[in-house]
């Protein structure tokens, strides 16, 4: 009975070992494959996912996830996020383990995923590569321009597209067109966010300030309520004649819709992320035409002239103000100033120029202000000439020239001086002013340079500069030592052991024999225990051997070193010997065999 009782207990052990074995080998096998989702129908306008699945009898304990897909072309838009499940399908454990990247398309056409090497529990695993089809997405943009609109499908699914307007499409150089981005919306919209904009290298761009929520509207669009809500708008002024593209504007958004389940009013609804773009553009900037004024300084638009003074009396020497300000539809960011041309007996100072701009849905407005200080120099009529300012009229393709009225200035006797506070620019000198040579009065006097010019206090801004390496390298041999205290000993090795046999020596004729030769030999073998990160209690004369040894200390060396520590044992269990010795060999042999095991290193 006890035979048969053994027998069984000897099966079950092996079943259990043979399960056991195949349990241990089930758990570290994993089938580690990668696809996309969805599997087809992914255009550039909807995000993907690129999924790696691990699969297994039991989940994984650490997992590595591989390094993101870089592929031109495609963006990696959030991850890696992971998922796990286990399944428990008739007595059968099955484990998944998930890490999901979410990835954008930037342009249609087939892009190749390649082979992702990732670790699971230790061991290193490697998909295969994929190769995915990407359409042109069906996003509903609309691009609206004088000549017509361009529309797409306007009910694709989530009800969501970008609609751009360009104020026109074909302008001068100079001439200012506002651009506008509107977001029409049938569903719940949030955490709208720019991918990538329109660089505008040909234009100087002005940006006009938006506020989506307080400008919405709605509009009705093939028999559906839409609500639209502006959220960028530029005014483009062009720099350069040509044909000019204006790329895609690609914004990312999360969108909130019902899924028709009775429950979704628990839910909210569910939440998917889209992505919509604006079609590309083409804007042509055409070269104005000859036969600019020669006064011309670049202002293209429709603009007026309007001059005026201050007063029109006045006395010798008094300051007089001369404004003259443009306005009108178009930039006057980088115009010149009216012409003007002094009458004699005037003296002018520079101009002050005072702008404003005001931004308007569809057109830009300016007004810009010069000023210039007049002082009369003799009494009488100064009749001032007209100023001339010369512009392109973009809408009769032809220069017109902006004129003032003459402006008379009655001028009167005075005795008083210019007073200097009415001046409020730069003098400027007139080709009838004569600047006379002035005789040096005095004598020369040396510029002594100050301190900031001196060679020696720029060569001090150059300590920080030189000691920062070393500071650094000094913090991280701290640090590194701090960490590491076997390095920490072996690098104090050889300051402890002189610093201790320096202190033998000063107490030379103070110590009795035995103290001073256990005083050295203990010095010699705690020297070794810190080389060596060992402890110094039973250490022995094989042992220390050993350690030199596998140092490659040379063998001499090596018995010179046994040989100072049997000498100082010797003489401490065998007094009558000890007196014979001379302590100062001793402790000489002692720091020259240091001295020479620290250079072995």
């Amino acid at each position: 009975m006890k035979a048969r009782s053994h027998r069984w207990s000897v099966a079950l052990a092996a079943l259990l070992a043979v399960g056991g074995a195949g349990l241990l080998a089930a758990a570290d096998s994993y089938r580690v494959t990668a696809y996309v989702e969805p599997k087809g129908g992914i255009t550039d306008t909807q995000p993907f996912q690129l999924v790696i699945q691990i699969e297994g009898s039991t989940g994984p304990q650490r997992v590595r996830s591989p390094d993101s897909p870089g592929v031109d072309g495609l963006t990696v838009i959030s991850g890696p996020n992971t998922n796990s499940r286990f399944i428990w399908t008739n007595g059968r454990a099955t484990s998944s383990y998930q890490i999901i990247y979410q990835l954008l398309a930037e342009r249609p056409g087939a892009f190749e995923i390649p082979a992702l090497e990732l670790e699971v529990d230790g061991q290193s695993y490697r998909t295969e590569a994929l190769r995915i089809e990407i359409g042109k997405g069906r996003d509903s943009s609309r691009a609206v321009t004088p000549r017509g609109t361009v529309t797409q499908d306007q009910d694709a699914p989530n009800a969501v597209f970008l609609e751009i307007q360009l104020g026109a499409d074909e302008v001068w150089v100079g001439q200012p067109v506002p651009l506008t981005v509107t977001l029409f919306t049938a569903l719940r919209v949030t955490n709208v966010n720019w991918r990538s904009q329109p660089s505008f290298t040909n234009f100087w761009v002005e940006k006009i300030d938006v506020i989506p929520e307080a400008e919405a509207f709605r509009r009705r669009i093939n028999d559906r309520i839409y609500t639209g809500y502006p959220i960028e708008r530029r005014m483009l002024v062009p720099l350069s004649p040509g044909e000019f593209k204006v790329e895609p504007y690609v914004a990312q958004m999360q969108v909130r819709q019902s899924g028709g389940d009775v429950f979704d009013i628990f839910s909210f609804g569910r939440t998917q992320t889209i992505v919509r773009k604006t079609p590309e553009l083409t804007v042509k900037v055409k070269q104005l035409p000859p036969g600019q004024p020669e006064e011309f300084g670049g202002a293209v638009g429709r603009f007026s002239l309007d001059v005026t003074i201050d007063r029109d009396r006045a006395a010798v020497n008094d300051a007089v103000a001369l404004r003259a300000t443009v306005e009108g539809e178009g930039s006057l960011q980088s115009v010149d100033a009216p012409v003007f041309e002094p009458p004699p007996g005037v003296r002018v100072f520079d101009s002050k120029i005072t702008e404003a701009t005001q931004r308007i849905t569809g057109r830009m407005s300016s007004r810009k202000t010069w000023e210039w200080i007049l002082i009369p120099l003799d009494p009488g009529e100064v009749q001032l000439p007209e100023l001339r300012f010369p512009y392109f009229d973009p809408d009769s393709a032809s220069y017109e020239v902006a004129r003032s009225k003459p402006l008379l200035l009655a001028v009167e006797r005075g005795d008083r001086l210019p007073d200097p506070t009415e001046i409020r620019s730069e003098i400027r000198l007139q080709r009838r002013d004569l600047a006379y040579i002035k005789p040096l009065r005095g004598r020369l006097t040396t510029h002594h340079p100050g301190a900031e010019d001196r060679a020696l206090f720029r060569a001090l801004l150059l300590v920080p500069v030189a000691l920062t390496p070393v500071t650094i390298y000094l913090g991280r041999r701290r640090s590194r030592m701090r960490r590491d205290l076997g390095l920490t000993r072996a690098r104090r090795a050889r300051a402890k052991a002189r610093k201790q046999l320096h202190a033998a020596r000063r107490k030379l004729d103070q110590l009795e024999s035995a103290s001073f030769h256990e005083e050295i030999a203990r010095t010699l073998v705690e020297y070794v225990a810190d080389r060596f990160n060992r402890s110094s209690a039973g250490m022995t004369y094989e042992l220390a051997d050993d350690l030199l040894a596998s140092k490659n200390v040379d063998a001499d060396l090596r018995r010179r070193y046994r040989s100072c520590l049997e000498r100082c044992d010797f003489a401490r269990f065998v007094p009558a010997a000890a007196q014979s010795e001379r302590r100062t060999e001793v402790l000489d042999e002692a720091e020259t065999v240091v001295e020479q095991l620290e250079r072995s290193w």
